[in-house]
């Protein structure tokens, strides 16, 4: 039985969210919402559905999909929640990490599933290598952007940022000893550019750059640790991995085989390149939000997570306007 799920916020990303609920079996569209009339008319044509206010379209759902400004999360997520209904809600989760802390609150008791869209954590140049990173040292980030004006109403960190953050927190299992920052607002009051230095009690080192006024986008993230280089190209949905083999364990399948002899010793690489240009992350973390409802499991990307992600971007903007 497919599970009915409504979206609220028909914008750019909503339309992305609404059109994979309805290609896909196990979820029904049951509806859409925007507070733009003309876009939400555009929208009930594209789609075939009928008009509803958002407070029926809560009332008509199973689950809901929130997609609209960070500043109107909270509010919805609480009518939701009120309503003993299960959501998926755009990152970040809120506006500031107080009101996550809120509906944590809340949530005590309470057997709903509320699923966050970080949705690197379901790029399959993520997932496919994701076995393989263990302990890294030093992780480099660079999550620039053409200009767009949507977002521009909140910090790159929030905006851009915050997915690496994420992924960094999902990684490193270790508290953050100290965080250096510089920003740079170019176009309005909230900073555009932003160089982060994070350090962690395990000594690990993370350096993340975010821009969302550069000539060309990019997504990517390297990763070293003492056993392996990881590159992650989420844009291109594609990685690279280079690691240290053992020649009797290993399954050359795939691999590119390196040989460095270096003294006496013949230390050898295994060289693995791969691409996923056809994937579809958001049909991934979509079909993750129904098992967590069906099964009544954990949402892969939790509330407690993003609090994590969104709390750690708080400390960013706060030690560059120190």
């Amino acid at each position: 039985m497919s599970l009915k799920i409504g979206v609220i916020g028909i914008g750019h990303l909503g339309t992305f969210h609404a059109r994979n609920i309805a290609a896909s079996p196990l979820m029904e569209l049951s509806g859409v919402y925007d507070l733009n009339e003309e876009l939400l008319e555009s929208k009930l044509e594209e789609f075939g559905l009928e008009k509803l206010s958002h407070e029926a379209l809560i009332d008509s759902s199973d689950a809901l999909v929130i997609a609209t400004p960070t500043p109107s999360h909270y509010d919805l997520v609480v009518e939701c929640i009120n309503k003993d209904k299960h959501v998926f809600v755009e990152k970040p989760v809120c506006a500031h990490s107080s009101e996550a802390l809120r509906l944590m609150e809340m949530m005590e008791g309470k057997n709903l599933c509320i699923q966050v869209g970080h949705i690197e954590r379901f790029n399959p140049a993520f997932t496919s290598v994701s076995e393989y990173i263990n302990a890294p040292r030093f992780v480099e980030g660079h999550r620039l952007a053409i200009f767009n004006p949507r977002g521009t109403d909140v910090s790159v960190v929030h905006d851009l940022m915050i997915h690496d953050l994420d992924l960094i927190l999902h990684l490193i299992k270790s508290p953050i000893s100290e965080i250096k920052a510089n920003g740079v607002a170019l176009l309005r009051d909230s900073h555009d550019i932003v160089n982060a230095r994070i350090e962690f009690e395990n000594k690990a080192v993370v350096n993340l750059t975010a821009s969302r006024v550069s000539l060309k986008n990019m997504r990517k993230l390297r990763l070293f640790q003492s056993d392996a280089y990881l590159s992650i190209d989420f844009l291109e949905k594609s990685n690279q991995l280079i690691k240290l083999q053992e020649e009797a364990d290993v399954n050359w399948e795939g691999l590119e085989k390196l040989e460095l002899p270096i003294d006496d010793k013949n230390r050898i690489l295994g060289v693995m390149n791969k691409s996923y240009k056809e994937a579809n992350p958001i049909r991934a973390e979509l079909e993750s939000f129904v098992n967590c409802i069906q099964n009544n499991l954990k949402p892969d990307v939790s509330l407690q997570d993003a609090y994590k992600a969104l709390h750690l971007a708080e400390e960013i903007i706060n030690a560059i306007e120190d």
